[in-house]
């Protein structure tokens, strides 16, 4: 059987000597998968095999998806179903799944501040729970019950914020049916093997006609600069928005660097791309926004289908903006007096983002973006294109709007100003890659279908690559594993990182002796989860409700929970909030763990900026025993139909606010 390119389909040869990186990355990814499944059978014990197969297999699902929605053009058909096995692809594979381990296992140790192993044993042990993951699980919690974000502190109102990334989340907790706030970790730990499996297959994609050399260095040498410190999947919103950009990378840059102008319906897929990714990460959205919207303005100045393209765009983003500041009034705080020519040669020379005394300084990411500006600038002068030209412009001018949009709002702190230039760093990093890839031989469609990329080598290519690669990493927060400080004695540093890190927080609850690591029998581990798990408050209040809910038959959308402040603070008192900067969100992790709406649940402290308190008022805060009258409880609501009542007198009192439970 042929293709209409004339090329066997659906072939596996076992004869050719040369690479083919259709099928390094193939078996990569797979070779990948199984060791991320094996390491979370070793890791995360508290589910049972079936389980994490589940979650594994949807995730694989997505990635497939995803891959098949963005990137078949691309990626499938640059050789039509020809499977390359040979000592070469076998090799290279095997080259290719030890970094993505080793990348892998180069996360910094913040991000395990929210993503746990345990997430509800080690709350229950006293070590604490952050404040962002109660918030982003109440979130995925509202999406199950409700249809919408809502933290549910008191009845469940809107609660405006990029949930793509939630919804995505809430739909794999639908069909595995894992607990939400437990497999937090293991969510997380899978979202590792979707983020860098899709930098790996748009590699492919993009380096498709440019030889198996560029092949390899690329993903070696640009891989480092996606991942960073892992904020694409550190910040949460922001890995779903992550692997739309990646994934979607090789189509958006083929068409923006076709010589020909760009069809109306090649606008609107970016138009939707660039909106899915907003819904994911505003920020994001928005500076890549710009980032295309420029190149596209430069590329075709005289035709309307630009202008109807940046004021669709404009418009979204506009409304999408107000709606956030309707939740957050420190989000548009403009004053354009803030800006000035002395004020942005501070804001490009600043290596660190200061907005207050009072916060955290962050490194800038004005050096890699200056620095990829650099690059551009030098393509453009030693081979004058109109797209190298519109690549140029676009950083340029992207550059400006991210200085107007960042430092005209007084109301942003310093993580605001950072979202916003990562974003920009992101895009324009792929921006940069292309450009090289463009520069040497194009990086057009109109004759892929001509020439095999096993067969094509260009190592000039792969060199003008490595040295504007190794310039952008110099510029750039690389990940902390990367040919630039690899070395046999930091590959032992991985490795032991890898074996003892998933469990460093439970071993503070154990004796030297006593502490486990990845490589202890499942036995040994089973032991010591049974001799910390001795006090369960938290898992017995989860099943007592769940189990009320199921023997009354009480639809959760209909139903809340009333914890009064004293039987918290007679049954939960014990747990370390240190983690959590304040005890504000302790009303979050409740309704992260039950799943059930709250009644009351806003605490006594002030509210913090964000985090969907500004959605309550001062009378939903939290009430002590003598303020509840179970009598009259359900006349001054009329948001559920029945309440489960927890006091210092009632263990979960079935009230019932309607005599027909809907």
């Amino acid at each position: 059987m042929k293709s209409k390119y004339n090329v066997p389909v659906n072939k596996i040869d076992f004869r050719s000597p040369g690479l083919s990186p259709f099928s390094a990355t193939l078996l990569a990814v797979v070779m990948f998968f199984i060791y991320t499944t094996g390491y979370a059978l070793r890791v995360f014990v508290q589910f049972t095999l079936l389980q994490i197969l589940s979650v594994g297999l949807t995730c694989a699902g997505l990635l497939i998806a995803l891959t098949a929605l963005f990137m078949r053009p691309s990626l499938f058909d640059f050789h039509p179903g020809l499977l390359r096995v040979n000592l070469k692809t076998v090799a290279s594979s095997l080259f290719i799944t030890f970094v993505l381990i080793m990348f892998a296992h180069n996360t910094f140790d913040t991000t395990f501040m929210f993503a746990r192993t345990f997430p509800l044993l080690e709350t229950e042990l006293g070590l604490g729970w952050h404040q962002d993951t109660v918030f982003h699980v109440s979130l995925i919690q509202s999406i199950l019950n409700f249809g919408y974000p809502s933290i549910a502190q008191h009845g469940h109102p809107l609660a405006v914020y990029h949930v793509l990334s939630h919804y995505v989340d809430a739909l794999i907790l639908f069909i595995t049916r894992v607990d939400p706030y437990d497999s937090y970790g293991l969510l997380f730990h899978y979202k590792i093997f979707l983020f860098l499996s899709s930098i790996l297959l748009a590699v492919t994609a993009m380096t498709r006609n440019h030889g198996s050399i560029t092949y390899l260095v690329s993903f070696v040498l640009l891989a480092p600069c996606i991942i960073s410190n892992w904020p694409a999947i550190g910040s949460y919103g922001l890995w779903m928005a992550s692997l739309i950009l990646i994934l979607s990378a090789p189509f958006v840059f083929s068409r923006l660097f076709q010589e020909e102008n760009l069809s109306h319906r090649q606008l609107v897929a970016l138009f939707l791309i660039i909106v899915s990714i907003g819904l994911a990460k505003i920020s994001n959205g928005l500076m890549y926004g710009a980032l295309l919207g420029l190149f596209i303005l430069f590329k075709q100045t005289s035709r309307i289908s630009t202008y109807l393209f940046g004021g669709l765009l404009l418009i979204f983003f506009l409304a999408y903006g107000y709606s956030f500041s309707l939740g957050d009034s420190e989000c548009l705080k403009i004053d354009f007096t803030r800006l000035s020519f002395t004020q942005l040669y501070n804001y490009l020379k600043a290596k660190e983002i200061v907005r207050s005394p009072l916060e955290l300084k962050i490194p800038s990411e004005i050096p890699g973006i200056l620095t990829c500006t650099t690059i551009l600038l030098v393509i453009l002068v030693s081979r004058v294109q109109k797209n190298s030209a519109a690549a140029f412009f676009s950083a340029v001018v992207g550059l400006g709007l991210l200085y107007i949009v960042t430092e005209s709002n007084s109301g942003y702190i310093f993580a605001d100003v950072w979202y916003f230039q990562y974003a920009l760093l992101n895009g324009m990093i792929l921006l940069t890659f292309a450009s090289i890839l463009h520069y040497k031989n194009g990086f057009t469609l109109s004759d892929s279908y001509r020439k095999s990329i096993s067969n094509t080598c260009d190592p000039g290519l792969a060199i003008a690559a490595i040295v504007c690669l190794a310039l952008l990493s110099k510029y750039t927060t690389l990940c902390s594993f990367n040919i630039f400080n690899v070395s046999p004695a930091w590959i032992r540093v991985t490795v032991d990182y890898a074996n003892t890190n998933p469990f460093a927080s439970i071993n503070k609850k154990l004796p030297p002796t006593e502490q486990i690591t990845v490589n202890s029998s499942l036995n040994e581990k089973k032991a010591v989860l049974k001799k910390l798990s001795v006090s369960r408050p938290l898992l017995a209040l989860q099943h007592d409700i769940a189990n009320m809910l199921a023997e009354h038959k009480l639809p959760k959308r209909n139903t809340a929970l009333l914890l009064s402040k004293d039987y918290f603070d007679n049954h939960f008192i014990h747990f370390d909030e240190t983690l959590s900067c304040s005890s504000w969100s302790r009303g979050l992790m409740i309704y992260a763990v039950t799943g059930v709406q709250l009644l009351y649940g806003v605490t006594e402290l002030p509210k913090p900026r964000g985090y969907g308190i500004t959605d309550y008022y001062k009378r939903y805060r939290t009430l002590s025993d003598q303020l509840i009258d179970e009598d009259n409880i359900c006349k001054s609501q009329d948001i559920v139909d029945s309440i489960l009542l927890y006091t210092s007198k009632h263990n979960g009192l079935l009230i019932k606010c309607k005599d027909t439970i809907k």
